[in-house]
């Protein structure tokens, strides 16, 4: 949400409904925002609706093989409630001249396990003692689900509070950026 227009109507819709949306089966955190190769390179937006700051000391993403612990997200260290991160394949310095960003943004780069045209979101709480909890998930690709949106040099995100945590590719739309 940070990329081009900080205050989109999406954004008015989440902040709206922070705490009270989310479900009791996640932390809060939800995929916002995602692109693959386009300017800047590909990325991966998340924001934190849970109501309070969220530790990210453990968290990790993967795409469509599904292990948990590929990349760490532990740099981002503390997230406040109602904050936006970015993690890229791109340099963080690239990324954020790429996309005008302020050096207050926290952005992770040189992601290894990019995502493609049809592929998948995963992201990862920390290890519990017995596995890693999935936090949110996101399958896509117009290839694959028929009549969705393609998220090539064009960015995707859900359309409303529903399909925040859906995994249904369906309630998402395109941001032109």
């Amino acid at each position: 949400m940070f990329l081009k227009s900080k205050k989109s109507l999406i954004f008015a819709m989440l902040s709206m409904a922070i705490s009270s949306q989310v479900s009791a089966s996640t932390s809060g955190l939800f995929i916002t925002e995602w692109m693959y190769s386009g300017n800047g390179d590909e990325f991966v937006e998340l924001t934190n609706l849970s109501g309070s700051s969220i530790d990210f000391s453990g968290l990790s993403y993967d795409d469509e093989s599904r292990l948990p612990a590929t990349f760490d997200l532990s740099g981002f260290g503390m997230v406040a409630n109602g904050e936006s991160v970015i993690f890229t394949e791109a340099t963080v310095a690239g990324f954020k001249t790429d996309w005008s960003l302020a050096a207050s943004v926290k952005v992770l780069g040189s992601v290894s396990n990019n995502i493609g045209r049809n592929d998948e979101i995963n992201i990862y709480g920390a290890f519990n003692g017995s596995s890693f909890p999935l936090i949110d998930s996101l399958t896509y690709g117009d290839g694959d689900f028929s009549g969705t949106i393609r998220t090539k040099e064009v960015s995707g995100r859900p359309n409303s509070m529903t399909a925040l945590g859906a995994n249904d590719i369906l309630m998402c739309q395109h941001r032109l950026l």
